[in-house]
């Protein structure tokens, strides 16, 4: 039987919201190994046409030394659907990085999310981050088809990866942030609602500030 997202948000109760946060964690985290290749060297600098109207406010983040506003049509989650995807997050058994949820918005629907993570490697890595955790995506199977890009804003180096599974569009972005630490921003949006609110991930996107 083909698994489908619809049917599980089909039920609002808190046991289909935890199979949806826990179905978005895997898509964003896991998958099968598989060979890739690399995305292009070419590196453009792009401009982000911010839309404050469609911004919520400002939250900065003075530990992982970051600022930035969600789109207005996300809302953070309440405490037990964060606490349970940490709870995950920390399950996580990984010797090469660790990584720590910060933040989690959904709309009231529970269609469309953003997942806000922080990736640490060991303190003695001696190796480009951004270049080994691109690599570690590019060896999961859900990466495959992925649109992949480089790019600065500003002068954040920013990865990005984009894909389609079932009824939703998956924006991934990756950037470095301060002491040995990545910052990943996990865009979950369906397919149906993707042309409206996709202004408002850029927007967000564009945003986002280096303390």
């Amino acid at each position: 039987m083909k698994f489908s997202l619809l049917s599980l948000l089909q039920d609002k109760d808190k046991i289909t919201l935890k199979c949806f946060l826990c179905f978005i964690f895997l898509l964003c985290v896991f998958g099968c190994d598989t060979k890739q290749e690399p995305p292009s060297n070419n590196i453009s600098k792009l401009h982000f046409n911010i839309i404050p109207d469609l911004l919520g406010p400002k939250i900065i983040n003075n530990t992982s030394k970051f600022e930035f506003n969600a789109p207005m049509f996300l809302i953070a989650s309440l405490k037990d659907s964060l606490a349970f995807l940490r709870h995950k997050f920390e399950e996580i058994d990984n010797d090469s990085l660790t990584l720590s949820l910060l933040y989690v918005f959904m709309d009231s629907s529970k269609n469309n999310s953003l997942l806000i993570s922080e990736i640490a490697f060991p303190e003695d890595a001696n190796f480009i981050l951004l270049d080994k955790y691109e690599k570690i995506l590019n060896n999961r199977k859900l990466f495959v088809e992925a649109k992949k890009s480089r790019f600065f804003k500003d002068d954040i180096l920013i990865s990005q990866f984009i894909f389609n599974k079932e009824e939703y569009v998956f924006i991934k972005i990756v950037f470095e942030g301060q002491n040995k630490k990545l910052i990943q921003f996990d865009f979950v949006l369906a397919l149906k609602d993707y042309k409206n609110e996709v202004r408002s991930v850029e927007s967000s996107i564009g945003s986002i500030v280096l303390l």
